[in-house]
């Protein structure tokens, strides 16, 4: 028994695109704490450019973590303007 199980590509797709655009004013923002709700975001952003499924667990390193790589993401984004 085989399973077909369809990968997406990993890096700038278009969801990651319009996901980095609804949250670019949280991105521009140099604060350091974010509600739940702006963090589920961010870890949409993660999960969408990484091909992952992690999930917000409330731990401050693991969204240090993912804040630090999302912001890289955007970075990246701001490059292909």
């Amino acid at each position: 028994m085989s399973i077909n199980m369809q990968t997406k590509e990993p890096g700038l797709t278009s969801e990651v695109y319009q996901a980095i655009q609804e949250a670019e004013p949280l991105l521009k923002s140099p604060r350091q704490v974010f509600q739940a709700h702006e963090m589920a975001q961010m870890y949409k952003i993660y999960n969408g450019y990484t091909g992952q499924n992690k999930q917000d667990g409330g731990c401050g390193a693991c969204r240090t973590s993912v804040m630090n790589k999302v912001r890289k993401i955007y970075d990246e984004y701001k490059k292909t303007l």
